[in-house]
């Protein structure tokens, strides 16, 4: 694994978390999604939304750099201990940047005092959060807008102090 850096994204690392999650969604969805919810998807990324986050007080983003880059980002509501966002630039999938940024995502979930992390998961990503003990507690639907709604499960893993 060749991550140099874990640590609090910055406002000069909206674009490159919006290229990550951009194609995240674009190419990691293909599988699982079709063409209009992953357009519609798409239309909803925006580079401003990663700075209004990261002047959040309880919200935590985080990015992961890989050799020198910023390729992978989480975002997490800490009142909620919810995990609203992790992705990874496909580019450098199956490096460990996910499960990197995973396991800093439960530390910080720990540190505000819950013992337990909540998140939507998207259908090609239901592997990954099984195999890091996340279990599925019902299906879900996530609005993009009036009209489409992207299908994915809620889950929850009970975390280890």
């Amino acid at each position: 694994m060749f991550i140099t850096h874990l640590r609090p994204a910055r406002p000069s690392d909206c674009v490159a978390i919006f290229q990550a999650h951009y194609y995240a969604v674009r190419l990691a969805c293909l599988q699982s999604y079709d063409a209009i919810i992953r357009h519609e998807w798409l239309a909803l990324l925006n580079e401003n939304s990663y700075l209004r986050d990261m002047n959040q007080p309880n919200i935590a983003l985080w990015v992961a750099e890989y050799h020198g880059a910023v390729m992978g980002f989480f975002q997490l509501d800490l009142l909620r201990a919810h995990l609203s966002a992790v992705y990874v630039h496909p580019a450098v999938h199956k490096q460990g940047i996910g499960t990197a940024l995973l396991q800093r995502a439960e530390q910080l979930t720990l540190d505000s005092g819950a013992s337990a992390l909540s998140l939507y998961c998207p259908n090609n990503a239901l592997a990954f959060f099984r195999l890091n003990g996340y279990q599925t507690l019902s299906e879900a639907f996530l609005p993009l807008n009036q009209d489409v709604k992207v299908p994915c499960r809620l889950m929850r893993k009970y975390l280890d102090k």
